[in-house]
């Protein structure tokens, strides 16, 4: 989904409030992201369900979110988390997609018991990875929910997503 900033704020808030997702009626335009994009972004990336989005225009007053319901059964997506063995970070701080893990679980947000099961899961991977590799640098996460201080920003690491993030000379 693309929202103007106006609405995602005011969801933000909402969120705040409680647990998992609410239930909504939503009101604007299906369509490819190419469609919705001004220029290329960090999206190109990534395809197949993700090609597609639903667009909120800031300036269609038809196009509105309406809560329906406060909580709903399931809202569900990723917790990731973006790490990179220490001794790679420490001697190349401009790293590639291929020199970083990223390590995943798709939870349900809406049942506390599933997102700790997955929290642990991700741990877990962490862990593995650690016993491989050595210490670890978390480069950056997927949410507040997932433990840890990232090192990078938001910025940074889609950077390393579209290759913008690299060694100047």
């Amino acid at each position: 989904m693309v929202l103007p900033r106006a609405k995602a704020e005011k969801l933000r808030e909402k969120f705040k409030e409680g647990w998992g997702g609410v239930e909504v009626n939503l009101r604007g335009l299906l369509g490819h992201r190419r469609q919705f994009a001004k220029e290329p972004g960090p999206l190109d990336l990534f395809g197949g369900l993700l090609d597609y989005c639903i667009w909120l225009n800031e300036e269609n007053k038809e196009h509105k979110i309406t809560l329906l319901a406060d909580r709903t059964d399931i809202y569900s997506g990723y917790l990731w988390k973006c790490v990179v063995p220490k001794k790679w970070f420490d001697t190349n701080r401009f790293l590639c997609l291929s020199d970083v893990f990223f390590l995943w679980e798709h939870t349900n947000f809406t049942e506390k018991d599933a997102v700790r099961y997955n929290l642990d899961s991700l741990e877990r991977k962490v862990e593995y990875v650690r016993k491989l590799e050595g210490e670890l640098v978390l480069l950056q996460k997927s949410s507040a929910l997932v433990p840890g201080e990232p090192i990078w920003s938001t910025q940074e690491i889609y950077d390393l997503l579209t290759r913008k993030k690299g060694e100047e000379i």
